[in-house]
């Protein structure tokens, strides 16, 4: 019997940089903004990165399917000028039970709809 699960990409220990949130593109206009990222880190199964204003940090579980639970978000609460991207980022991130690798792209699923979160690769 052929074994036909691939092994799932790895998207560990990279910076993802955030390019799109619920299906519209991140601009990124404020020179002073930060730009949106996020970073799983494999040592102790912690993700955390920036939502454009506050860091953030949390847990994450990756099951067999390429399934993906990110639970126990934190922040800083940092004022910052009204970012619609940051509003939305946290939430998004909560509701996330898949992921998908495609070269160096990441994508954060919900079931089978459209990616709720696209991101690019910028460091490793």
């Amino acid at each position: 019997m052929q074994n036909t699960s691939a092994p799932a990409a790895n998207f560990k220990d990279i910076r993802w940089e955030l390019v799109e949130l619920m299906g519209q593109p991140v601009k990124y206009s404020n020179t002073d903004s930060q730009k949106v990222y996020i970073q799983f880190n494999s040592g102790d199964n912690r993700v955390n990165g920036n939502d454009g204003c506050n860091n953030f940090t949390g847990a994450y579980e990756e099951t067999p399917g390429q399934r993906l639970f990110i639970s126990k978000l934190a922040s800083t609460k940092k004022f910052c000028v009204k970012m619609p991207t940051e509003d939305n980022f946290g939430e998004v991130l909560q509701g996330v039970d898949n992921y998908t690798v495609d070269g160096d792209h990441l994508s954060l699923n919900k079931a089978r709809i459209a990616p709720l979160a696209r991101f690019k690769a910028v460091s490793k």
